[in-house]
């Protein structure tokens, strides 16, 4: 095509630097988008606890045990929080939240009403249900931290997975213990979960475990089969459980981990 063009001024493609060129072909991330959603539900199990149910904007997908930015109204300021429903569960989106004191978001969020609006993201996070078809798994959690692994146990039930399943779930005192009756609903007509609710300051009638979901899980926990663990928490407590877990043989792909701290 260049014939008898002299080749000093035959045309050719600028020099690319190699930086340049690389990050051009690298995908681009994806930004934070925000949705405005209606606040559907609102309960207040104590004074530092809110149960959120919000709806679920059409076209947002998730995996249980993902979570979603919640942001501050008027400012970029932004909070992850994971999602206590399951993926199937198409109008609503469950939000498991702990209102600490000097926290802008969750004090915005404690203040909800039904029929109030918040901007969330799309869904995000690594943490999410990985273990092979069959295999048992454990789950522990303490307080919101159960948010996550609540999701996880909605979404095997709902898929028909009949592996064994357990739920450690900790707290301070049962006012704070997320989901109560709805897990001991699950524990009574599913045959393959359990359900082992733990109080750190257990009233006097109080006739489950007490102390530490560590405690409880050596004491109740058997199988004789492989099994996966999924803790999610204070980052103390996960570092204890994982260390327990390793201690009783489980290999570190089987320990699944979530910190909130």
């Amino acid at each position: 095509m260049n014939r008898g063009v002299p080749e000093r001024l035959r045309l050719r493609p600028p020099k690319r630097d190699p930086v340049t060129a690389e990050l051009e072909v690298q995908p681009r991330p994806r930004g934070l988008e925000r949705r405005r959603v209606r606040v559907l539900r609102v309960e207040r199990p104590s004074e530092s606890l809110v149960l959120l149910s919000l709806e679920r904007p059409q076209g947002l997908a998730f995996e249980a045990g993902q979570f979603t930015y919640v942001f501050l109204p008027g400012t970029d300021e932004k909070r992850a929080y994971s999602l206590a429903s399951a993926p199937h569960e198409l109008d609503h989106l469950d939000l498991c939240v702990k209102k600490i004191d000097d926290g802008p978001t969750s004090n915005y969020l404690y203040a909800l009403h039904p029929g109030d609006h918040v901007e969330i993201s799309r869904a995000l996070g690594a943490f999410r249900f990985r273990t092979p078809p069959g295999l048992p798994v454990v789950f522990l959690g303490t307080g919101t931290g159960v948010a996550p692994l609540r999701s996880m146990v909605r979404d095997l039930a709902h898929r028909g997975d009949t592996r064994d399943a357990w739920l450690f779930l900790g707290s301070r005192d049962l006012q704070n213990l997320p989901y109560l009756h709805d897990f001991q609903l699950r524990a009574a007509r599913l045959r393959n979960f359990r359900f082992v609710p733990v109080l750190s300051r257990a009233p006097l009638l109080w006739e489950g475990d007490r102390g530490w979901i560590q405690e409880a899980y050596l004491k109740r926990f058997f199988h004789p089969r492989p099994h996966h663990a999924y803790v999610c928490g204070l980052r103390r407590m996960v570092d204890d459980v994982r260390v327990l877990l390793q201690e009783r043989g489980l290999s570190a792909d089987a320990i699944h981990t979530e910190r909130y701290d």
